[in-house]
């Protein structure tokens, strides 16, 4: 499940209600969202190609990095991004961090190359990834401790 997950109306077959919905919610959101089918938990990003998508999803429920902050408090991967230089100009932070966030839940303790491979397909333009690999890292083992 997502950080503040947010169930998408209309998802049972009211095609016209979700996708009313998405363009209100969707449009003022800055950050790379993902779909989640609630029945076979696979993430699938949101983009506009996606939309008729996920219009036809039976169930689903998308979270945002903006909804990954709890109590004005940053999620785990967020601080390590800010903590180990995981950032610079943000046009990747959005998807980078939704990514890594998604990674550590599912391959926690993985290796640095897991990491790296992990990245596939995620530009970044100016940090040469070292230090998004450190922060992944370092996120994926506090999301750990903090079980």
């Amino acid at each position: 499940m997502l950080a503040s997950p947010t169930e998408v109306p209309g998802g049972s077959g009211d095609a016209a209600a979700a996708h009313a919905w998405l363009t209100r919610n969707l449009t003022v959101l800055s950050g790379v969202s993902f779909l989640q089918d609630t029945a076979s938990e696979l993430l699938y990003p949101i983009l506009p190609v996606f939309i008729t998508v996920i219009l036809g999803a039976p169930a689903a429920v998308f979270g945002t990095i903006e909804g990954l902050a709890e109590e004005g408090r940053l999620h785990p991967i967020q601080e390590a991004f800010l903590e180990h230089g995981g950032l610079q100009c943000g046009f990747c932070t959005p998807g980078m961090v939704m990514s890594a966030l998604e990674f550590a839940k599912v391959k926690p303790g993985a290796s640095e190359q897991e990491v790296r491979e992990s990245l596939e397909g995620n530009l970044c333009r100016c940090t040469g990834y070292h230090n998004i690999v450190k922060a992944i890292m370092a996120g994926s083992k506090a999301m750990a401790a903090a079980k």
